[in-house]
């Protein structure tokens, strides 16, 4: 190694596979680098994917997608579907279940099953 790194030092020339790996470290330490830059930003990792694919959305003209997909754990594909999907508004009456209902399985310490849940919302 240190030869090689001497040879250098004279002007002397990589081998070709030696130069096909310090293309692939370079194109990796780069790759590593991005992902670092991406951690650096307040990544909403524990949230639902909702919010992962908003954070996607909103980064993507500074990174690719498939890296910040990667990053964030989702699929592309997944990605795009829910890109394309229009968003669903919900009236107030859905938004006060879905809220009684998360409370209800907070209070019973996540463990409410379907049919208590149904007659607890029926009260």
């Amino acid at each position: 190694m240190k030869d090689q790194q001497e040879q250098l030092a004279i002007g002397g020339q990589l081998a070709v596979d030696e130069q096909s790996e310090l293309k692939r470290l370079r194109k990796e330490n780069k790759q590593l680098r991005m992902e670092s830059e991406i951690l650096k930003r307040p990544v909403p990792f524990c949230q639902r994917n909702e919010v992962r694919y908003h954070f996607v959305k909103t980064h993507a003209q500074s990174y690719s997608v498939r890296l910040l997909c990667r990053v964030m754990k989702l699929s592309e594909s997944s990605f795009y579907a829910w890109k394309a999907r229009p968003a669903q508004v919900i009236s107030g009456q859905e938004l006060q279940l879905y809220r009684s209902i998360k409370a209800l399985f907070n209070e019973s310490r996540q463990s409410l099953g379907s049919r208590q849940w149904r007659s607890d919302c029926a009260n």
